[in-house]
């Protein structure tokens, strides 16, 4: 089951996790995302676009991942 997060500001959903990579779509405020993963400062996901899936990276700060537990983390 993929956990979700929602965007607290417009951001951009980029190719990869750095801030010069090219942007591959804007993501509104309150959309939500499938969190695949979470790397440093960035956040591995995908997101229904239109007819497709976009897959792709997120600044942290940009999601609200309260509700988000790492997989790799023991309790």
């Amino acid at each position: 089951l993929l956990q979700t997060a929602a965007a607290l500001r417009n951001t951009r959903l980029r190719a990869s996790p750095d801030k010069s990579a090219d942007p591959i779509l804007r993501i509104d405020r309150g959309t939500e995302v499938g969190v695949l993963g979470v790397e440093g400062e960035w956040v591995h996901v995908k997101m229904s676009y239109k007819t497709k899936v976009a897959e792709g990276w997120v600044e942290k700060s940009s999601l609200d991942l309260s509700n988000y537990t790492d997989p790799g983390r023991r309790p």
